[in-house]
């Protein structure tokens, strides 16, 4: 039987890591900057991975929280998880703006914006030899 829609396995979670590594590995390779906005433009959005990862320490937090009565290692840990979501936050807060960028990165250039294309010279004929 499939779990419940809203069950989250620690197999998703794992996906959720191999591709944020996949993106750092290609982000790491020589890629033009439009694609390098492409595929940064999801993390950096309002509403993007940035945002959502914010929202998982800001739950793991509380979940910790809740759980911490008279146990010190459950206090670490919800330390923990809620400095590092200030961190997170503060890393975004830094790049408020950017996602503006990157959408004008994102966006294929026009024909009117291209440069032109540069002029081929004419060939001239060569001489014809002499008979």
């Amino acid at each position: 039987m499939p779990p419940a829609p809203d069950v989250i396995t620690p197999d998703e979670v794992r996906e959720v890591s191999h591709t944020l590594l996949r993106l750092a590995r290609r982000l790491d390779s020589k890629i033009s900057a439009h694609e390098a906005a492409r595929l940064l433009a999801p993390i950096l959005d309002r509403h993007g991975v940035l945002d959502r990862l914010s929202l998982v320490l800001d739950a793991a937090c509380i979940s910790t929280y809740h759980h911490a009565s008279g146990n010190q290692e459950h206090r670490d840990l919800w330390q923990s998880f809620s400095q590092a979501g200030e961190a997170l936050h503060d890393h975004a807060t830094a790049l408020t703006g950017t996602d503006q960028i990157l959408a004008a990165l994102h966006t294929p250039p026009t024909p009117s914006h291209l440069p032109a294309a540069p002029a081929t010279a004419q060939r001239t004929p060569a001489p014809k030899a002499r008979q």
